[in-house]
């Protein structure tokens, strides 16, 4: 059980959910563990989760409950309020209850989970460091099979903050003017921030850097009193200095692939009261808009590259959801205030 006044620690052991799920009251606010995994290459991540789950799990598909645009038919982005309200309430969630996402891989998806549930205005928001390895390397005991849907819940209608989603319009500003107080950072990997090409003055800094071992290994964030001296060695101490100069007006953008690994830098630099924003398209967004101004090279040598044509670099992952094939990911559906 978790007390209205305790504060919600935005990373959570294996053993703190453990003892979480084993001490909590029924009757009152909830602790549920929230399956969030997306799989690289396309799988299905609803067949894993009934291959192996923290006991009393449920699942929220990020694909297939992701908005679809039109235009861009870009891939994976937040829901609309009428899909996240309609798939809250079909699994059963009540808006005090205190969400913990996971994934299968380790540090994937949860922190992408946790931004969504966020923007939608839900407070009680954990993620599982390590996942579901770092719950099963713990000793503790899995589910798998099948199991009944929940029992509806009265989740309200709620819209999304817009403060928290970065739009194109700051990016593309951002990329053309290098504008301050304003900061762009790119979680890929650094191949490709450096070879496919990044959003003018953006730094690099992988999500990785903050784990406790390359994917797919050790999928652990490191300790907080690490952090500081990661984001540093990328941005210097300006940043900081920035944050202390300019408060709330400092505005940084966390970009990556798709707007899952960037959502990591969002909780990073949320622990240190920085102002952060997720651009949801990421590079797939940006991309796919013809003509965007891109640099190229690592860190230590930037230089211009050919402006974007429209298209996509990884035409094999973007699936629309139509399209994916029936894995009996439950559908739920989305409703209106």
């Amino acid at each position: 059980m978790v007390a209205a006044n305790v504060s919600i620690p935005k990373l959570l052991s294996p053993h703190a959910l453990h003892s979480l799920l084993q001490y909590q009251d029924s009757s009152k606010a909830r602790v549920i563990p929230l399956d969030v995994s997306l799989v690289y290459p396309p799988a299905s991540e609803y067949t894993q989760h009934l291959d192996g789950r923290i006991p009393g799990a449920k699942f929220f598909s990020m694909k297939r409950y992701a908005a679809e645009d039109p235009e861009l038919k870009t891939t994976i982005m937040l829901p609309t309020a009428g899909k996240f309200v309609g798939a809250m309430r079909y699994l059963g969630i009540r808006r005090d209850d205190h969400i913990v996402c996971y994934d299968v891989m380790g540090f994937w998806t949860p922190a992408r989970g946790a931004w969504m549930l966020k923007v939608f205005g839900h407070e009680k928001v954990s993620v599982l460091n390590g996942g579901l390895p770092a719950w099963k390397a713990a000793g503790y005991s899995i589910e798998t099979g099948s199991y009944p849907a929940a029992e509806p819940s009265d989740y309200p209608f709620v819209l999304r903050n817009k403060e928290m989603i970065a739009s194109f319009d700051s990016v593309a500003s951002s990329a053309i003017n290098g504008s301050k107080p304003r900061v762009i950072i790119d979680t890929r990997p650094v191949e490709e921030y450096a070879d496919i090409g990044h959003v003018s003055n953006s730094f690099s800094l992988p999500f990785t850097n903050f784990l406790a071992g390359p994917p797919p290994n050790d999928m652990r964030v490191l300790p907080e009193e690490r952090w500081k001296g990661i984001i540093t060695k990328v941005v210097g101490d300006d940043l900081f200095k920035q944050m202390e100069d300019k408060g709330n007006e400092l505005q940084v953008i966390s970009t990556c692939g798709w707007g899952v690994t960037a959502c990591t830098l969002w909780i990073i630099l949320g622990s240190f009261g920085v102002n952060t924003t997720v651009y949801d398209e990421s590079w797939e967004g940006y991309e796919m808009r013809a003509g965007n101004p891109v640099e190229k090279g690592s860190p230590d040598n930037l230089h211009p590259g050919t402006p974007t044509k429209g298209v996509t670099s990884f035409p094999e992952l973007q699936i629309a959801i139509d399209a994916l094939p029936d894995d009996g990911t439950p559908k739920v559906d989305e409703v209106s205030q």
